[in-house]
This record gives structure tokens, sequence and C-alpha cells, in this order.
């Protein structure tokens, strides 16, 4: 699982809960997704999914 950094997030617009699937020009599609948690009152910004898109690449 791969973290954004708070700014990075907000500045990008990736500062909420959001689903991506990424196809390449093979067919081959990988589901992403942001999720938000909260560690006392600080947002931060988990992405899952990367992992097998940067295994596979």
């Amino acid at each position: 699982m791969y973290r954004l950094k708070k700014k990075w997030a907000q500045l990008h617009g990736l500062d909420r809960k959001m689903d991506l699937i990424i196809q390449d020009s093979a067919g081959l599609t990988w589901n992403v997704s942001i999720g938000v948690e909260h560690s006392q009152g600080c947002p931060r910004y988990n992405v899952s999914g990367m992992n097998h898109f940067v295994r596979d690449k």
C-alpha cells in the first residue's frame, strides 16, 4: 500500500475516496483505489492496488 502526501493529494484533486481502472495498450487492467483514513484528526490518503500494477509493469 502506498501513502500519498496530504498536500500533494489536495493539490492534484486526489483528497477523497475514488477508484481508478488502469488499462494498457495490450488490454490488461488494474484496479487502483484511494482511501481516506484519519489518524489523530489528520487525514491520510492510502493507495491500494498499485503494487499489482508496479509488479506487472
